[in-house]
């Protein structure tokens, strides 16, 4: 893995901190957007940690304003010393945390959303449930905003979809899809939305991914 030296913009100190990299994709991502898995295997360098200060966010050079003082909060401090949660779902909710501070829903949702792949992977339903949920909380306000795939309609709206129907909240994943028919005017997302609701339909919360949409 790639290293390069980065400078914390919080405290100043230097470490080194691995380059994205970004593979060739082989096969499709799944529903909710979890890429194919050659690049789920860089998901380890999507969050930089300093370890001086404990700051993560994708990049500790150039982290949202105010980040200096969500760290400092109490919640933030033991969501950062946590030895007990999966390495990368520490990193990916403490960066949920920073970015919601910030005001950037979309990330913050974004964040979560990859720590419920994380405790997918790892076999621990609730805590991917839990996850899944905080997600669609900050996403959800994200794209009323119009911060989450402002030039696709409807896109937000299948994404949703397809997070509720991963916990089993097939109402909601029906009424987020039905959404996101009625303004899309693309005809992949129309059909995505629709291949949802079947799914909702049928309670099926398996993985899915985009090659499967009809």
């Amino acid at each position: 893995m790639a290293l390069s030296e980065v400078t914390c913009a919080n405290c100043s100190s230097k470490s080194n901190q691995p380059v994205k990299e970004t593979p060739e994709v082989n096969g499709s991502p799944d529903l909710d957007l979890r890429p194919a898995p050659d690049r789920r295997q860089t998901m380890s360098q999507w969050v930089q940690e300093c370890p001086t200060c404990k700051l993560m966010c994708p990049d500790l050079a150039n982290p949202p304003a105010g980040a200096g003082e969500a760290l400092k909060h109490p919640d933030y401090v033991t969501m950062a010393a946590d030895k007990k949660a999966l390495p990368l779902v520490r990193k990916f909710r403490a960066w949920a945390y920073v970015a919601e501070k910030a005001g950037q829903y979309d990330d913050a949702g974004f964040a979560h959303l990859h720590a419920a792949w994380v405790a997918d992977d790892a076999k621990d339903k609730s805590l991917a449930d839990m996850q899944r949920h905080m997600a669609v909380m900050h996403l959800a306000q994200a794209r009323d905003r119009g911060r989450v795939y402002p030039r696709q309609k409807g896109a937000a709206e299948a994404l949703l979809a397809d997070v509720h129907r991963r916990m089993g909240r097939w109402d909601e994943a029906i009424h987020e899809a039905e959404r996101g028919k009625s303004v899309t005017d693309q005809p992949f997302i129309d059909a995505l939305c629709d291949y949802e609701i079947a799914l909702a339909t049928k309670h099926d919360a398996a993985v899915h991914t985009t090659n499967e949409v009809p």
